[in-house]
């Protein structure tokens, strides 16, 4: 977690935003989408 933090307290804040910010919509997406498809 303090890698994170570290992270997202450097000055590419807002480059590692925007980088990861679809990538963790992505995977919700796809869980979203296993979970309807389980149940």
């Amino acid at each position: 977690m303090e890698i994170l933090t570290n992270l997202y307290l450097s000055e590419n804040q807002q480059v590692i935003y925007c980088v990861f910010k679809p990538i963790v919509w992505y995977f919700k997406t796809i869980g979203f989408v296993v979970q309807n498809r389980l149940f």
